[in-house]
Order: structure tokens, then C-alpha cells, then sequence
């Protein structure tokens, strides 16, 4: 997540850093997300966690643009999907 942050310079680390972070998000975040989000009462809440979710599976599904801000991005959805699955832990 530290690398992520300060989107450290394109290469084959980050490339490897991209493929973990896009894997951790597709198959063990995006589903405890989902279910964090559906058991929200606060029908505002649930739709931006929903759409949070949905988010970081687009982020992570990208494969263009930028290495540095990807991979910033992926970061930065990860961390909100953990949060999330701690959240869904915690109920």
C-alpha cells in the first residue's frame, strides 16, 4: 500500500504491484464489499458503498493510461475494500 501511495516509477515491480493489487481486489475484496454494502440500513451510505465497489472492479479491470496513477488508484481501492470487509467483520 506504501509503494502504491507514492506510485513508485513504472517497471516490473510495479507492474507486479499492479497484478497483486488487481487480484486482491477481484477475488478477495469485491465480494465482502458487496456484502458490507448491502447490509447498510442508510439507503445513501449503501448506494455510495455499492458504488465504491464498483468502482475499484473498474479501476482494477483497467489496463491503460498511466502506470503511476493506476497503480495509485488501486492502492487507494484496496484500502477502501479492506476497511469494508473489516466493517462487514465487525456487524
Amino acid at each position: 500500500m506504501t509503494f502504491s501511495e507514492y506510485g513508485i516509477p513504472p517497471g516490473p515491480t510495479s507492474d507486479q504491484l499492479r497484478a497483486r493489487l488487481r487480484s486482491y481486489i477481484q477475488d478477495h475484496l469485491a465480494e465482502p464489499g458487496r456484502e458490507y454494502a448491502a447490509s447498510l440500513t442508510d439507503e445513501r451510505a449503501r448506494e455510495i458503498a455499492q458504488n465504491t465497489v464498483e468502482h475499484a472492479l473498474s479501476v482494477a479491470a483497467d489496463r491503460g493510461g498511466s502506470a503511476r496513477t493506476n497503480l495509485r488508484l488501486l492502492g487507494k481501492a484496496a484500502c477502501v475494500l479492506m476497511r469494508y470487509t473489516a466493517g462487514r467483520s465487525e456487524q
